[in-house]
């Protein structure tokens, strides 16, 4: 992980070490001596204004993590457009505190950007939530489909949400990045529905997800992620879902039997920023920004499709045993929640156009969702 955060700095090109909010706008340093007297000085190229935006991720991945990759590549694409002038200065691993601080301080202005997800926003608002409705993004035969992914975070309709989360919070979401689908790990076998009634199962905080895991069976538990390897390890939980490579970073496949495919979420992440941050930036600058999104979101797509597959490699290699859940049973099951909520018209809207998305790239709609047509007319 060191490795990794050390990547990240090497770009940012001049790091303040803080661990307390403070500016993020200073002057770039220099190691080079004082001139002499009679040095031509004037010749000297003058030094430039960095500007350093405060940026909190939330763990420390290493460099094979996709959001790491989005971050490097963001960083490379901002040196490039503004001449070396805009960087991001990168926290992970809660340097700057758990996810309700880093929220109140984007509040005030305190840190300026982070990479948030979806379902961790749903704590402070619902705007986005729909985004996360399970098994959104499955194609017809229930695999997590990147290009229906892509498509939909990346399009005006998508747009004028991100927008609601300002009205909502007074922060900024500049855009969404990408994330894999979401398995489940195990210290019980999952041969079908039936068996997830005997499983605790770790859970987000997020109401959704609740009611996700509830509906399918399971006996959801509440719980933050860092507490996850020693509940698994003590017999607290009997497992959790999370995307295959991000337990490789974390280590937290090592405290499980089985891993069962399953994309029923992807807890869709997104960058924001603070208002106070935002409104300092020239127009020209927020467009840099927006920019640095939309390469991060590809570097993140991917990463994600290699590691993805190399995270199921080792698996397989240290003895887990992989499987695929029954994806018919699990919509099946999923299906009054997505009803659920999409009483909301807002959540309705997502999924409707998320359907319409389905059927134009041939990955068939509504899967699931039979006994519910109704509602969608």
């Amino acid at each position: 992980m060191k490795k990794a955060i050390s990547i990240i700095l090497a770009l940012v090109m001049t790091l303040a070490v803080l661990t307390a909010c403070g500016s993020s706008t200073q002057p770039a340093a220099t190691s080079a001596p004082a001139p002499a007297a009679n040095d031509a000085a004037a010749s000297a190229e003058p030094a430039k204004d960095v500007r350093l935006l405060k940026t909190s991720m939330p763990t420390a991945w290493d460099e094979t993590h996709g959001y790491t990759q989005a971050l490097i590549a963001m960083n490379k694409y901002l040196d490039e457009v503004s001449g070396g002038t805009l960087q991001l200065d990168v926290y992970a691993g809660g340097q700057l505190g758990d996810e309700t601080a880093i929220f109140e301080c984007l509040q005030l202005g305190t840190v300026d950007c982070a990479i948030f997800n979806a379902a961790s926003l749903s704590n402070f608002t619902h705007a986005l939530e729909a985004f996360d409705l399970p098994y959104l993004y499955t194609d017809d035969e229930g695999w997590a489909n990147q290009e229906l992914q892509n498509a939909v975070v990346s399009s005006d309709f998508a747009r004028g949400y991100l927008d609601k989360v300002y009205e909502e919070t007074t922060v900024h979401a500049v855009g969404f990045l990408y994330n894999a689908a979401r398995d489940f790990f195990l210290n019980k076998p999952l041969d079908s529905l039936a068996d997830a009634s005997k499983i605790k199962l770790r859970s987000m905080t997020a109401q959704m997800h609740l009611d996700m895991y509830t509906a399918m069976g399971f006996v959801a538990t509440p719980m933050g992620y860092s507490e996850v390897y020693n509940a698994m390890q003590t017999g607290v939980i009997d497992g959790f879902e999370d995307t295959a490579c991000s337990t490789i970073t974390s280590g937290t496949y090592e405290t499980a039997k089985y891993c069962v495919k399953s994309g029923h979420a992807t807890a869709s992440p997104l960058f924001v920023c603070s208002d106070m941050v935002w409104n300092s930036l020239t127009a020209e600058e927020q467009g840099w920004l927006i920019g640095a999104v939309e390469v991060g979101r590809q570097a993140c797509c991917d990463t994600f499709v290699v590691s993805q597959a190399n995270a199921y490699k080792t698996f397989e290699e240290k003895g887990l045993k992989v499987s695929v859940i029954d994806r018919d049973e699990a919509r099946t099951a999923v299906a009054p929640v997505i009803a659920k909520y999409c009483e909301n018209e807002d959540y309705k809207a997502v999924y409707v156009f998320v359907q319409e998305l389905r059927e134009e790239l041939g990955l068939g709609s509504y899967i699931g969702m039979e006994d519910y047509m109704d509602m969608f007319a």
